[in-house]
């Protein structure tokens, strides 16, 4: 007998007919959720960014109102955090304000994990970019 093809999102064998294709969907939808994945830190950023304007409400007319890098500034106070995270372990105090944060305090939220802190602060750095680009024009 034969290798068995799986679908490449659920895990579960294809149907007879179908193991030329990938996932399922031909004859009806996957049979069990999809197997959890890793993204990319690429894809957690963009998630993130999506996440800020569609929850927090920070879209590109609110960016382009900080016209001085402070996303730019914000994105390497999480990136300086988690650096700390990864090299002291728990030595690092997350809850100190960096003394460049360029917002209001309350918006200081650091996560305990160095692979969070770094999203956020790619996050706001993508933010920054655009709003560069969109002024440059």
């Amino acid at each position: 007998m034969g290798e068995v093809t799986k679908c490449e999102l659920c895990g579960e064998p294809m149907p007879q007919g179908e193991e030329m294709f990938k996932f399922h969907g031909y004859s009806g939808n996957c049979p069990k959720p999809p197997l959890p994945r890793l993204i990319s830190g690429a894809e957690m950023i963009a998630l993130e960014r999506r996440r800020q304007i569609e929850v927090e409400g920070w879209t590109s007319e609110h960016d382009d109102e900080h016209s001085m890098a402070q996303m730019a500034i914000a994105g390497l106070s999480y990136a300086s955090v988690a650096a700390s995270q990864v090299r002291l372990r728990d030595g690092c105090i997350k809850e100190v304000l960096p003394i460049y944060w360029p917002f209001s305090p309350d918006w200081w939220k650091p996560a305990n994990d160095p692979v969070r802190n770094l999203v956020k602060a790619g996050a706001l750095i993508a933010a920054e970019i655009d709003r560069l680009q969109r002024n440059s024009k």
